[in-house]
């Protein structure tokens, strides 16, 4: 992984968690943002991504404590537009993707933290009914004076739809809620399980899939939960891993054939002591597999 990538995907994603970090402040005050600085941002974006994969090191490791909505928003965004790279959408689709990933969440800073930061579970009728005005808010503040910025609002509208009608604030279903927003609707849960939040700790990323798949799989189309696993996969690019061998490794590329055996960096050896690192593929490996997951978070 070439160093000039690295220092350039922190500048990238330390840019997005400013920018929804202003938007956020301007909600507050005004009530609207102005999306005009999104798209050089978003193009800036998308042009990284399309020829280095290292912004997926900060969307599993990274998360913000102080405010889980900023950097949610921040991974949200570039796990969708990885989908959308997969799915061989047009620069224009990728464009408008990455830009409502960052905004999908932006009518949440008009909720009180008392109830945004909690489950529905634990929200009664009222503050349920509170909390799911978000989206409808999100719509409202996005400043809708183009074709471009009404798309990411119906995007902020339709984030919490589901597939089999059962969402909000339309109950929409299937192909009547918009491509980007089936995408990010499942990103928003896949983003969510696997960095901790008030009621619970992080899960690793397959278990994150799993819980998908066993709890919440009628609420995603086909299609994109395919692509959840083929694009993003089970073993992300970023994610700590440790082998049979009981060395440690980062995962550096997927093999798409095979997404539980990826391409690896081991980073310590077998007695946890850091070494030169070095490159495996696991697919030319077969006497070595991930025996599991490590949590992990950017300081």
């Amino acid at each position: 992984m070439p160093e000039k990538f690295i220092s350039e995907a922190k500048q990238n994603y330390i840019e997005i968690l400013n920018y929804i970090t202003k938007s956020q402040q301007s909600v507050i005050k005004t009530a609207t943002v102005d999306i005009s600085d999104i798209i050089p941002l978003a193009r800036k974006i998308v042009t990284f991504m399309k020829r280095s994969k290292d912004l997926s090191y900060y969307a599993i490791n990274y998360y913000d404590p102080k405010d889980l909505f900023v950097s949610h928003s921040a991974n949200v965004a570039i796990f969708s537009t990885t989908i959308g790279i997969g799915l061989k959408y047009s620069d224009e689709e990728l464009l408008q993707l990455c830009a409502a990933g960052i905004l999908h969440d932006i009518g949440i800073t008009k909720i009180p933290a008392q109830i945004k930061n909690e489950t529905e579970e634990e929200l009664g009728k009222e503050e349920i009914h509170y909390f799911r005005k978000h989206s409808k808010l999100g719509y409202e503040s996005i400043e809708k004076n183009s074709e471009f910025s009404e798309k990411i609002a119906q995007v902020a509208l339709h984030h919490h739809e589901r597939n089999d009608g059962s969402g909000f604030p339309d109950q929409l279903s299937g192909d009547d809620i918009h491509p980007h927003a089936r995408i990010i609707s499942l990103i928003d849960v896949y983003e969510a399980l696997i960095h901790p939040r008030s009621h619970r700790d992080k899960l690793v990323p397959p278990a994150g899939i799993q819980q998908i798949i066993k709890n919440k799989g009628n609420y995603f189309s086909k299609p994109i939960l395919k692509a959840l696993i083929n694009y993003i996969s089970i073993y992300p690019i970023g994610t700590y891993v440790k082998l049979s061998s009981d060395e440690v490794a980062r995962v550096v590329d997927l093999n798409s054939n095979n997404p539980v055996r990826p391409k690896v960096r081991v980073i310590y050896n077998s007695k946890g002591q850091k070494i030169e690192p070095y490159l495996l593929d696991l697919v030319k490996e077969p006497l070595i597999h991930i025996k599991k997951c490590l949590p992990y978070k950017i300081k």
